[in-house]
């Protein structure tokens, strides 16, 4: 039964792909879009940007350090990041006595969300090193 949902997730998601890319090729979204009248004068700053950025910093950078830091300086992928572990937390909250024990019941849930995320980097990060 597994081999055969496994099959079917590969086709239906390989045919997905293939329509995705034939509609994209066909109608070409963002063609028609006028960008000649835009200023190309800071252009080069963000193409050099992204040409030294790396993937390990990029994913190593959605974890925020601090959230409040973070709500400082307006990163908004690490709020994010922060606010889905946050709700996932919440909805694992089935109900306090008070408004100081439910706090404390989600910020423990989040914090154990966040160690195991770190704990199956960690490991995945481990076999990658030793193969």
């Amino acid at each position: 039964m597994g081999g055969k949902g496994f099959i079917y997730f590969e086709v239906v998601t390989t045919l997905a792909l293939i329509f995705g890319l034939v509609v994209a090729n066909v109608c070409k979204p963002g063609a028609v879009i006028a960008t000649n009248h835009l200023p190309k004068k800071n252009l080069e700053k963000y193409t050099s940007a992204a040409n030294e950025m790396n993937w390990g910093e990029f994913f190593s950078h959605i974890v925020p350090h601090n959230i409040i830091h973070s709500f400082a300086k307006g990163d908004l992928l690490q709020i994010l990041f922060f606010g889905v572990l946050f709700s996932i937390a919440i909805t694992k909250w089935e109900g306090a006595a008070g408004v100081t024990s439910s706090g404390f019941i989600v910020l423990t849930s989040t914090l154990t969300i966040l160690n195991v995320i770190t704990l199956e980097g960690l490991t995945l990060l481990i076999g990658w090193v030793v193969i």
